[in-house]
């Protein structure tokens, strides 16, 4: 199950579909989601000619963001999904239009899944998961899987079926899940229940499912086999975090489980980089495990990203020391920043590592925590301008225009919490098109942040279409 649903993550949208006319009160309640909708509008101001570099983060990846934190309704929404260049409409239509499916237009199309109607469910399924989920929230579940049963591509590959309600309706609310996963069970569908339930905030619920199943869960395997086995590490929204003690839970089970998208998704930004260090002979897993520990035992919060940057650098110099660190970072080059799927902008990997530094540094000077300017961090490049940040902190901590370069005066104009006044900052120079690379670069690292730091979901290693959650959490 683990492998069908990781492989068909990378075809399918994963998310919720809000009933009614209202798509994005729950990310509008975050603290931070006017400055995301603020970050968003600056990267959809972007002229669509020239055309941007091919290898780039996609206008309905960047249109969600400000649908779903800047409290656009359905109409609103649409609304902006059409004033996308025709060449992304196609993506948009494909996903993120497909996601803001409704109970009403899903029950519509139920009439075509009747017995003496043969159309093909997979054809649904294969255009948004996000019909089926509004369909079997509408209390058709019974008519889904009864269509379902008799398409002939269903019954020649019956992991089909399981990967696709898995996928689908994980992306509820706990209770939802504890209705459908009895209702399945009681189809006779258990291995998509305990999908259901696997994906769970609440992990007792599939324990307690797996107490009462026996024979479906030998001992031959640990727990966190099983748990991985239905598809519990990607569907499950928090993946093994929290689960240490009810799934016993070691570093060697981290290890066997190949640092699974769950764990890149606890190291994002840099999981996929970070994998590619430990991958190194010479310096292996050490860091990286420490990293998940730190993350754990609540040392490093997952959705501060400058902390989880810092942390591993640290980690990295304990293990190999700071030289041959440098001279990794020398040699990386630039690194692929994803918002939520596998479509990215570039940023230099060294610079982002000094960035981190020095938000961190700055931050408690800025917030008027302490009151002594902060000295260079020991772990920051010797290229890195620390003088032109100091300065440019000094002017924003004393209300003063920050002035300088306008990429560090907008980072440090949102750390310090005026992210509106930040992305004002940068809003003209992506209406005139101006310094688009260096714009895109730092206006997508402080979106990506925000948006993590509200508890959005990075799966942009394996995942083609992004992970589009519409549900309160």
């Amino acid at each position: 199950m683990k492998i069908v649903i990781r492989r068909l993550c990378a075809a399918f949208v994963m998310g919720s579909i809000l009933a009614g006319p209202a798509l994005a009160a729950p990310g509008a309640t975050c603290k931070q989601a006017t400055e995301i909708a603020a970050f968003a509008d600056v990267l959809l101001a972007r002229p669509h000619y020239p055309p941007l570099p091919d290898k780039r983060i996609h206008d309905p990846e960047i249109a969600y963001a400000k649908i779903k934190y800047g409290g656009l309704d359905r109409a609103a929404a649409h609304a902006l999904l059409n004033t996308l260049p025709a060449p992304r409409l196609a993506d948009a239509n494909s996903s993120l239009e497909l996601y803001l499916v409704t109970v009403e237009t899903a029950g519509g199309r139920l009439k075509m899944l009747e017995p003496q109607v043969h159309v093909s469910i997979k054809s649904f399924l294969l255009q948004s998961v996000g019909y089926l989920r509004a369909v079997a929230l509408d209390g058709n579940l019974a008519s889904l899987v009864a269509a379902a049963r008799r398409d002939p591509e269903m019954i020649e590959q019956p992991k089909l079926m399981t990967t696709f309600f898995g996928i689908a309706l994980s992306g509820t609310d706990d209770p939802t899940k504890a209705k459908l996963a009895a209702q399945l069970e009681q189809m006779g569908l258990s291995e998509i229940s305990a999908t259901v339930l696997a994906s769970e905030d609440d992990i007792q619920p599939w324990l307690r499912y797996v107490r009462d199943h026996p024979q479906s869960y030998p001992p031959t395997h640990r727990l966190a086999y099983w748990f991985a086995n239905d598809g519990g590490p990607e569907l499950r929204r928090l993946g093994f975090n929290g689960l240490s003690a009810p799934l016993s839970l070691g570093i060697a089970d981290k290890d066997i489980l190949d640092m699974m998208a769950v764990e890149e998704n606890l190291s994002y930004p840099l999981g996929l980089w970070f994998r590619r260090v430990a991958s190194l002979e010479y310096i292996g897993a050490e860091p990286l495990l420490a990293l998940f520990q730190q993350i754990e035992e609540g040392e490093v919060a997952a959705d501060d990203t400058d902390a989880v940057v810092v942390a591993f650098l640290a980690n990295l110099d304990a293990t190999i020391g700071r030289r041959k660190r440098d001279d990794l970072l020398e040699k990386a080059g630039l690194f692929d920043l994803h918002l939520l799927s596998q479509d990215a902008d570039q940023f230099p990997l060294p610079g982002y590592f000094d960035t981190a530094l020095a938000r961190q540094a700055l931050l408690p000077y800025l917030t008027g925590r302490i009151r002594t300017p902060p000295p260079r961090p020991d772990m920051m490049s010797v290229y890195f301008p620390w003088e032109q940040w100091l300065a440019a902190a000094q002017r924003i901590r004393d209300h003063q225009r920050p002035g300088g370069d306008v990429y560090i005066a907008a980072e440090l104009l949102q750390l310090s919490g005026r992210g509106l006044e930040s992305a004002a900052l940068l809003l003209p120079l992506a209406r005139a098109g101006k310094d688009l690379p260096y714009l895109t670069a730092h206006t997508t690292k402080m979106l990506a942040s925000l948006m993590r730091a509200c508890g959005e979901e990075s799966m942009g290693l394996d995942t083609i279409t992004p992970l589009y959650r519409f549900d309160a959490h």
